[in-house]
């Protein structure tokens, strides 16, 4: 198999009403939420692309802003977002920013415990029938810690204008594949409330 080349695309939103502000900006191990993942992603990605709240200011990262003008709609606009982005860029056919990247790896910027070894371990699974695949918990399965076809790009957005919103059940419409983590489940862990935020920094 081609080795696979893959984009980052992590979906930053805006202020989020659970967590009270802007999961972004929030301090994390010495920078900010954003920062760390954007550097996570980098390691596995030639280029990345940060999904975020139209006109809403984010810290510097190096990454590509791309702006979700409708943000409140929900994490499946932002994934249509970020794969139109990474594919219009030229990444699906060999683009000189990507590498030649046909993939993305999408994640929650509130998922601050994420690792290349779980990148590594979704592409590892990756086949050419398969058009997404994302990991598993042993609970749920996780669609924004996932590797999209960029060239579902365009499905996403016929979903976003046809009314759907749930990110799973657009998984669900195409061919895909769920990977469990055993051992690695501790990074699926995402902070959607201040008592999250607290609890993973003490």
């Amino acid at each position: 198999m081609t080795p696979v080349r893959l984009a980052g695309v992590i979906l930053a939103g805006g202020k989020s009403r659970r967590m009270g502000q802007d999961k972004a900006t929030l301090p994390w191990r010495g920078s900010t939420m954003l920062e760390h993942s954007v550097t996570m992603l980098k390691s596995a990605c030639p280029r990345v692309y940060v999904v975020t709240a139209d006109g809403r200011a984010v810290p510097e990262t190096g990454a590509t802003i791309v702006s979700d003008t409708l943000s409140d709609y929900g994490p499946l606009h932002g994934l249509a977002r970020g794969l139109r982005a990474a594919y219009d860029d030229g990444a699906h056919d060999g683009g000189a920013h990507d590498g030649g990247a046909q993939w993305a790896f999408v994640c929650a910027v509130d998922m601050p415990f994420l690792e290349p070894s779980l990148i590594d371990a979704l592409v590892t699974a990756i086949e050419p029938s398969i058009d997404i695949v994302a990991a598993h918990d042993g609970t749920f399965p996780q669609p924004l810690a996932a590797i999209y076809k960029l060239t579902l790009a365009e499905s996403a957005e016929n979903a976003v204008s046809s009314g759907m919103r749930s990110l799973n059940n657009f998984v669900t419409q195409h061919q895909h594949k769920y990977v469990m983590v055993p051992g690695a489940e501790s990074q699926l862990r995402n902070l959607n409330t201040p008592d999250d935020y607290r609890d993973a920094r003490s």
